[in-house]
């Protein structure tokens, strides 16, 4: 018996973001070396930035969908004790993925150097100016918000990946069809 498949809208979110995020850590880690080129690690940023928002709108959309969408049934059920912490582990990754715009947000608005967050090119994304009352304080919170979310982020994707490989590769349980485009 075949899982049901997630909606078509679902899948699309999903992979998008997968990408995006993927894309968001690569690019997050390798902008901070360029500290001679400064013009091209501005773009870096302002491009870090806008897939950041973009990512950020994605998540609202994927949650929205989620809380009016069931999502489809397992054709092997799962022990409840391992359906408890997928559906932890997806919630706590959606966490993350609100945590880490926000938090990035959070640190340009405060930054001692102020530098506008350009959409792309196309539009300014005004910062957080009521946080100005405190910025030293919402610089370091930020700063280890972001830091340790990327963490937090990796170790899970890895472990949602290895989920699925196993799902895929041990037990073959069709698992991962639902959300294959």
């Amino acid at each position: 018996m075949q899982s049901a498949k997630y909606t078509k809208l679902a899948v699309i979110l999903h992979w998008v973001s997968a990408l995006l995020i993927f894309g968001l850590l690569t690019v997050g880690l390798w902008m901070r070396r360029f500290e001679e080129d400064l013009g091209f690690k501005f773009e870096l940023y302002q491009l870090h930035k806008s897939v950041g928002f973009t990512l950020l709108a994605l998540l609202l959309i994927r949650l929205f969908w989620r809380f009016t969408h069931k999502p489809p049934e397992y054709a092997t059920p799962l022990s409840p004790s391992v359906e408890r912490a997928a559906e932890a582990v997806h919630w706590i990754m959606y966490g993350l993925m609100l945590l880490m715009p926000l938090s990035g947000w959070i640190s340009v608005s405060v930054a001692e150097l102020q530098f506008p967050t350009l959409y792309f090119g196309l539009f300014e994304i005004p910062h957080l100016s009521f946080l100005n009352s405190n910025p030293e304080f919402w610089r370091e919170v930020s700063g280890w918000m972001h830091t340790l979310g990327a963490i937090a982020l990796t170790l899970l994707l890895f472990g949602h990946i290895g989920a699925a490989i196993m799902h895929t590769v041990v037990l073959k349980d069709g698992l991962i069809k639902r959300m294959m485009p």
